[in-house]
């Protein structure tokens, strides 16, 4: 029979506490152990993927990294699919909240357009972000799941905030009415693809200069003067 301590105005329950310690004993992590795992899986993940490559990764080389059997893993990410956007995610290859104030900038469709490259030109240049890029370009063309991965999460968000910067501007009459995502898709191939491409190939020093940042303006200048209402 366990007692009630008391303790201030509150009862507490000595063989709940008993309990609560013997699981401790027994190796059941507390919900802190447990994230802390999680995040140090998903950091081995990042390294193994960014040194040998996604296919070379294998879940038992991450498994035997962190000390983890195989259950726990499986338990957190039932695939490396799911590691691998755990660690693109934990990294913020794109960071979402970020794209979707693009959406809401006070200022012209002009000036939006290219905070908005220059931004994008900026992500691109962080040596993880780069690295991943080149995984994904190297290895989806043999991994299904990698291809649907970058255009669902990568792709998609950014031609979608495009085009919505682009219907703020046909709404206001700085642009003439078009399909908004193919407006999207060809400024991105237009304005931002060549510079993006550079990059992850190592053609040109990561940070923004002052040459860019008026390639860039005129870019979007040429850009927007076939777009204009006339």
């Amino acid at each position: 029979m366990y007692p009630k301590a008391q303790v201030g105005d509150d009862a507490i329950d000595l063989k709940e506490v008993d309990q609560n310690a013997g699981a401790r004993r027994r190796g059941r992590p507390s919900k802190k152990e447990a994230g802390d795992l999680s995040r140090r899986i998903v950091e081995a993940a990042a390294r193994q993927f960014l040194e040998a490559g996604y296919q070379a990764t294998s879940m038992d080389a991450i498994a035997a990294e962190t000390g983890s059997s195989k259950r726990t893993l499986y338990a957190r990410f039932p695939s490396k699919l799911h590691l691998f956007e755990a660690a693109i995610t934990q990294h913020s290859m794109l960071d979402h909240a970020e794209l979707r104030k693009f959406e809401n900038r006070p200022g012209s469709v002009a000036a939006t357009l290219e905070e908005f490259a220059v931004w994008l030109g900026r992500r691109t240049t962080h040596m993880r972000n780069v690295a991943f890029f080149r995984i994904l370009a190297a290895e989806a063309h043999r991994h299904l799941e990698l291809q649907e991965f970058y255009e669902r999460n990568v792709v998609k968000p950014i031609v979608e905030t495009v085009g919505r910067i682009f219907e703020i501007g046909m709404a206001r009459g700085e642009i003439a009415d078009a399909d908004s995502r193919f407006l999207a898709e060809q400024f991105l191939e237009a304005v931002c693809a060549r510079e993006m491409r550079r990059r992850i190939y190592g053609q040109t020093s990561a940070g923004e200069t002052r040459e860019s940042r008026e390639r860039i303006r005129s870019a979007v200048r040429l850009f927007l003067q076939g777009a204009e209402q006339h």
